[in-house]
């Protein structure tokens, strides 16, 4: 199933992708499922892409939390845009929460995702998980270190580039090229960005303006501990 599935994303040969998709739509819905969510880890951004599509049109809404780590670990922009998109489409009222449980994962890029997209996906829930998080952040504030690093080539995974004379296609496998770093991480960091990032979010959700002072937030919070969701910025 996983090799049907990237041949579906990825050949331009339009017999082979049918017979790809026949295979997909008559496997057993869990195998098919299991795949597809497999498959958005792939090295190829068209097959990641597909997958979270082909898991949209089947409405299989268990694999919400899958393409929320996606959507937070995803380095690729347009392929973020699409997993928003089918998260937009399901619509299911614990995607927010799902979210929240990346606020302290240990990548800063991965936290920021997760703020960005706690500000698409708005919750009224997430204010007192932000307000505690602003409190530990200024309480971390500053943190420095450095990194020693050694990066090597590898292939992350395979794409089917089509060819052929005219009579004949063929298919055949180009390698995708990462970098992968080893080493000492001592990684210079502050967490103003992330302060700050975070004081924009609880600003958008619920119109206040206290600024970077968590015992502001959290007067407020005491004070008005069901105020509704401002409503979004047009």
């Amino acid at each position: 199933l996983a090799n049907q599935i990237v041949i579906a994303a990825s050949t331009r040969n339009p017999e082979r992708r049918a017979a790809a998709e026949t295979r997909l739509a008559a496997a057993d819905r869990h195998a098919r499922l299991h795949a597809l969510v497999r498959r958005l880890d792939h090295g190829y951004s068209p097959v990641r892409i597909y997958a979270a599509e082909k898991i949209l049109a089947l409405g299989e809404r268990g694999a919400v939390g899958a393409l929320v780590r996606r959507c937070v670990r995803e380095p690729n922009r347009n392929v973020r845009r699409h997993l928003t998109a089918v998260l937009r489409a399901f619509d299911e009222p614990e995607t927010a929460a799902l979210f929240v449980r990346h606020l302290a994962d240990p990548e800063p890029a991965h936290r920021f995702r997760t703020l960005q997209n706690l500000g698409v996906f708005r919750d009224r829930r997430v204010v007192p998980v932000l307000v505690r998080r602003l409190r530990l952040l200024a309480s971390g504030f500053p943190q420095a270190a450095a990194s020693f690093t050694t990066e090597r080539a590898y292939i992350r995974g395979w794409r089917l580039i089509s060819g052929g004379t005219g009579n004949q296609v063929v298919e055949v496998p180009d390698p995708e090229i990462d970098v992968l770093r080893t080493g000492v991480r001592l990684e210079v960091r502050v967490r103003l960005v992330e302060i700050q990032l975070t004081v924009e979010l609880l600003r958008d959700l619920t119109g206040q303006r206290l600024g970077a002072e968590p015992a502001a937030w959290e007067r407020w919070l005491a004070e008005h501990p069901d105020a509704p969701l401002a409503p979004p910025a047009p």
